[in-house]
C-alpha cells in the first residue's frame, strides 16, 4: 500500500517489528509510543514490508489481532493465520499501521499524534534567521524515555534531532503542512562556522 492509499484509509503508523517471540508465531512489536495500548483482540491491522526480505506484498496486508500481550518494554502480538515460526518469520521486517478511528480523540488544539508530524516542512522560528526560512523536513521520531524526539532532515543534508516540546517547536500547522522550529544557538553557530 503506498502512502496515498494509507492516507485514504486513514491508517496511522504505530510501530515496527523485526523480531519473533516464541515458537507459535508471536511477533515482538516496537511501538513508537511505548505507552501505547492501542492493539486489542479483533482489531484489523495493516502490515507493510520494511525491506525485500519480507514476504508481505508491497501494498501491505491486513490481519486480525488474536491477542496483544503488553510488557514493560514491548508487546507480543499474535495475528490470525500466523501460527508458526515460519509464517511469522516470512513477514519480517514490517511496519505496523492501525486505522485512526481506533485512537482516542485529541481534546486540545495543541495536541498531535507524532505520526501526523512526519512529512511536515520545518521552518525557522528564530529571530536571528529570517522568519519562515525553510530548514528541511520532519522525517521521523523516536522516544528517549522522557519525551518524543523529532528527526529533521535539513536542507544541508544533516540530521537535526530535537525534543518535541514548545521550547523547540512553538507552532504546528497541519493544514499548511509546516512546523516552526527554534534551532538551538549552538547548532546555528556551528552551521555558520561551517559556512565560513
Amino acid at each position: 500500500m503506498n502512502k496515498r492509499q494509507i492516507d485514504e484509509e486513514d491508517y496511522v503508523e504505530i510501530g515496527t517489528c523485526s523480531h519473533l517471540h516464541g515458537l507459535k508465531g508471536g511477533l515482538s512489536i516496537h511501538f513508537y509510543n511505548p505507552q501505547s495500548r492501542s492493539l486489542k483482540k479483533g482489531l484489523e491491522v495493516l502490515l507493510c514490508p520494511k525491506s525485500q526480505s519480507s514476504n508481505l506484498v508491497q501494498a501491505g496486508e491486513k490481519f486480525k489481532v488474536l491477542s496483544a500481550n503488553f510488557g514493560s518494554k514491548k508487546c507480543i502480538l499474535f495475528l490470525d493465520g500466523v501460527d508458526s515460526v515460519e509464517s511469522a518469520q516470512s513477514l519480517l521486517p514490517f511496519t505496523l499501521f492501525l486505522q485512526r478511528k481506533f485512537f482516542p480523540k485529541l481534546l486540545a488544539s495543541n495536541q498531535y499524534y507524532i505520526s501526523d508530524l512526519i512529512g511536515l516542512t520545518a521552518v525557522s522560528h528564530n529571530t536571528i534567521k529570517s522568519r519562515d526560512e525553510i530548514l528541511g523536513t520532519v522525517i521521523g521520531s523516536f522516544e528517549n524515555g522522557a519525551q518524543s524526539i523529532l528527526k529533521i532532515q535539513l536542507l544541508s543534508g544533516e540530521l537535526l534531532e530535537l525534543p518535541f516540546v514548545d521550547d523547540f517547536f512553538p507552532k504546528v500547522n497541519l493544514d499548511e503542512g509546516r512546523i516552526e522550529v527554534i534551532v538551538p544557538e549552538y547548532i546555528e553557530a556551528a552551521e555558520e562556522d561551517n559556512e565560513s
